[in-house]
């Protein structure tokens, strides 16, 4: 069942607010954009689209947590002796992605700190397959994981 449309001044109303609200998001983010919107003689505003952008970048954020956090899990199924280096290895890892997403906008530190979190992620997954390797083989079995069919 949709939800009915408020109709009239009350449609008219929630459409000022969200465009009110879109502009002080963009306002309070980039604070440049205040000096042109008092200059300019008019703004062009879609609230829907600054909410989705701003909604799918919390997902990127989510997804990215979620990534790393199931990968760190699965630092389990290596021998026990490599796991601390390794452990150690990732949280400089998060730490240099973090660095680099607190950087921005200035871009040249922001990709050096994503380069940096690049060199540990292959350093990571070398030392992670060469441990699996090195594993007895009924080791090896257990940390094979089998294709998602979801």
């Amino acid at each position: 069942m949709r939800t009915p449309r408020p109709s009239g001044r009350a449609w008219a109303d929630e459409i000022d607010d969200d465009a009110a609200a879109a502009l002080r998001a963009l306002y309070d983010r980039t604070p440049s954009a205040r000096v042109l919107g008092e200059k300019a003689a008019g703004i062009l505003v879609f609230p829907n689209i600054v909410k989705a952008g701003l909604d799918g970048r919390r997902q990127l954020v989510v997804e990215e947590a979620n990534a790393i956090g199931t990968a760190y899990l699965r630092l389990d199924v290596l021998p026990h002796e490599a796991q601390p280096a390794l452990r150690d290895k990732f949280r400089r890892y998060v730490e240099a992605r973090l660095d680099a997403y607190r950087k921005l906008p200035d871009i040249a530190a922001a990709k050096e700190g994503l380069a940096r979190a690049a060199v540990l992620q292959g350093e990571i997954w070398g030392e992670a397959v060469a441990a699996s390797r090195a594993a007895s083989p009924s080791r090896r079995r257990c940390s094979s994981f089998p294709p998602s069919t979801r």
